[in-house]
């Protein structure tokens, strides 16, 4: 009978469980996690464009979307790296079986369903559209855009952002809330991780229609954590966030080509 093997990252072991964590404690280090990820967007982007201008690429935003947004989730992955370093988290990531990957397929078909659901609701109530940095970005290139950002979120942005938001923030406050603690509270994290990418985009500080973009991220996000917990298996939740995006990419690509 063939066994299956389940790997480890890093820095992650059973005896991260053994580390008490209060309560406070957890959903503090989960907000410091996030903040961090959220705000080293910031200097990111304000490195990028005078390097762009020097190198003869000032004011092409097509650019600096692709080359922040690629050091960002570098970013984030060594947030994340570092921090499990010194703390511990048991993050389990195997091959995924033919029946995950058949729970891949089904889910991203239904996070996508849902997205759809959540701005038909805002827009019915009254929602106004919001601007992405992407959108914002491809306003200017679409096909560089749409085209390096669908290669970008494909191979390093969802599996970081799952790294980081599945494997250490709900590991970490899963010790303390249990699993449906945990969704909950990281999905909120997550939602919020995205606002800049919105302001940057253009988007209003404060809108309903900010607010209901949020919310449809922090959906995504109990998707992908309830997946995470059923399966005990990062890779799967990865290979959803990357799917998720890719689709969305692809379609806004395919529509300019």
């Amino acid at each position: 009978m063939a066994t299956e093997t389940t790997t480890e990252l890093p820095g992650t072991g059973p005896q991260a469980t053994a580390v008490p964590t209060t309560r406070s404690r957890a959903v503090l280090t989960g907000a410091v996690l996030s903040a961090v990820a959220l705000v080293g967007t910031i200097p990111i982007l304000v490195g990028v464009e005078p390097l762009q201008a020097a190198l003869g690429y000032g004011g092409e935003l097509a650019v600096t979307y692709l080359v922040s947004g690629s050091v960002h989730a570098a970013f984030m992955g060594l947030v994340a790296l570092l921090y499990l370093r010194f703390r511990p988290v048991t993050i389990p990531v195997r091959w995924p079986t033919l029946r995950e990957l058949a729970l891949v397929a089904g889910t991203t078909v239904f996070a996508l369903v849902l997205a759809v659901l959540v701005q038909s609701l805002g827009a019915a109530l009254g929602a106004e559209p919001v601007s992405h940095f992407v959108s914002r970005a491809a306003a200017q290139d679409p096909v560089l855009v749409y085209g390096g950002g669908l290669v970008m979120v494909l191979l390093l942005v969802g599996p970081v952002e799952e790294l980081l938001f599945r494997g250490v923030v709900q590991g970490r406050l899963r010790e303390s809330f249990g699993p449906v603690g945990a969704i909950g509270l990281t999905s909120v994290l997550f939602g919020l991780g995205h606002y800049l990418a919105f302001v940057f985009g253009g988007t209003e500080l404060v809108s309903l229609g900010l607010g209901f973009a949020l919310f449809g991220t922090a959906v995504t996000s109990v998707v992908l954590g309830t997946v995470y917990e059923h399966t005990g298996n990062l890779a799967i939740p990865a290979l959803i966030h990357s799917l998720f995006n890719g689709t969305l990419f692809a379609i806004a690509l395919l529509s300019v080509l």
